[in-house]
């Protein structure tokens, strides 16, 4: 609309100077040497206007000589683009389905003429590792980075990745190494070390990681605990297996005090203590921990501890029961602690009463043993040998009534495996 009034306007300009000069009485001399001509003066403006369109013609006429060939090379320029990008998304689309020799194919004819050429590169760097071709997926790499110096950090996230696909550790632990120096914080870095470091077991450095871990909320708060309970199980392994009780305590005091209170750490630290007879430090853990928190795994493991006194230890568990005279867990742990104190009547009322509330194999086991050895009733000790046995194989046991347990065997938690860390990495 606005094209259109001015297209008007401009009209009746033209057409009023128009019959202004028609109707304007005047001409126009000109004399070259001894000629003169005479025109009118509409004749002479409309002379005027001519030459200077051509004159505009003329120039633009040059000018577009002049910059032809520069037109050209743009043209031909945009056009080998157009092509290299129809080449990328060919190649793509050969990744995605599987065509691994046909994608790098084209991803590396099309990558010196692409205006994108790093993501051809990483593209058929892909490609190449599908096909086991290292050396190659290593050199498309290289021309990666060569491409643009702004993408360190992708290329490195991308090398690392796939040489962890490879089981290439020594190689990913260098470039993981490298990455961590350019970005100290950076999160799916620290990811992939965390990855690393758990494929090959090394659970103190990924001890030390995991605060870094906690600093960029890598994971949530439930699979951060997961994964520093595993890497402390690990890590307190070792040290079990060299019976190095300084350096189970160093490794906890190293740990943050959040840490320090949660209920699987403690219990992966005091059942170190345990197997390396740090039974007085075990006790004293755990009973701190249970006045923090009740937890039915720690009650479970302060009833282990090879206490000196078991009376006073007996004290202490049978105080608890005010609050959970109906934790079956708080009541086998009562059962093993009378059977150190040879309190066999005592003993079998706790263990009994465990199994009404719930039946474990272990329950059973236990009870089993305290009747045939101490009290001699050994047809009640086969049963609870065989109740406990097809509980333990089947994960199911019979109803039982009287002294007898009902529930089902509770399941210990597993370790994390690979799969579960690719599913955390890449959440």
């Amino acid at each position: 609309m606005k094209r259109l009034l001015i297209a008007l306007l401009i009209l009746l300009v033209s057409a009023a100077a128009t019959a202004w000069l028609l109707n304007t009485p005047g001409y126009v001399m000109l004399a070259v040497g001894k000629t003169t001509v005479e025109l009118r003066l509409f004749d002479a403006v409309l002379f005027a206007l001519a030459g200077l369109g051509l004159f505009y013609l003329l120039v633009r006429f040059v000018i577009r000589a002049w910059l032809l060939p520069r037109d050209l090379l743009r043209l031909r320029r945009h056009r080998q683009a157009d092509a290299a990008r129809n080449a990328l998304v060919r190649g793509l689309i050969d990744l995605a389905e599987g065509r691994w020799q046909r994608a790098e194919r084209q991803l590396r004819r099309s990558a010196e003429k692409s205006d994108t050429p790093l993501l051809n590169y990483l593209a058929a760097a892909r490609a190449a590792q599908m096909l086991e071709a290292y050396d190659r997926r290593d050199e498309y790499l290289r021309k990666a980075i060569e491409s643009d110096r702004r993408a360190d950090i992708a290329v490195g996230l991308a090398q690392a990745e796939l040489q962890l696909a490879t089981n290439q550790y020594l190689q990913a632990q260098a470039t993981l190494k490298h990455l961590r120096e350019l970005a100290p914080d950076h999160t799916y870095v620290l990811k992939l070390l965390a990855k690393l470091h758990h494929r090959l077991h090394d659970w103190g450095p990924l001890l030390e990681l995991l605060p870094a871990l906690r600093r960029a909320k890598a994971f949530s708060e439930t699979d951060q605990a997961a994964l520093e309970a595993e890497a402390l199980a690990g890590h307190m392994d070792e040290l079990v297996q060299k019976k190095n009780l300084a350096g189970l305590e160093a490794v906890w005091k190293k740990l943050p005090r959040k840490s320090q209170e949660h209920a699987t750490a403690v219990a992966v630290y005091a059942r170190a203590l345990l197997k390396v007879d740090g039974n007085e430090q075990a006790e004293t853990l755990l009973k701190a921990a249970l006045q923090r928190a009740w937890d039915e795994e720690l009650v479970t493991l302060y009833g282990q501890i090879d206490f000196p006194d078991p009376a006073r230890a007996l004290d202490t568990a049978e105080g608890w029961l005010e609050q959970h005279a109906r934790d079956p867990a708080l009541l086998l742990a009562l059962g093993q602690i009378c059977l150190a104190a040879k309190l066999w009547g005592k003993a079998r009322g706790y263990l009994e009463s465990s199994l009404q509330l719930k039946a474990r194999p272990e329950v059973y086991l236990l009870l089993g043993r305290l009747l045939e050895r101490q009290m001699k009733e050994i047809d009640l000790a086969r049963e609870c040998y065989s109740k406990g046995l097809r509980l333990a194989v089947e994960g199911i046991a019979e109803p039982l009534t009287g002294r007898r347990a009902r529930s089902m065997f509770a399941t210990q938690n597993r370790p994390l495996t690979d799969e579960d860390l690719d599913q955390l990495i890449s959440a």
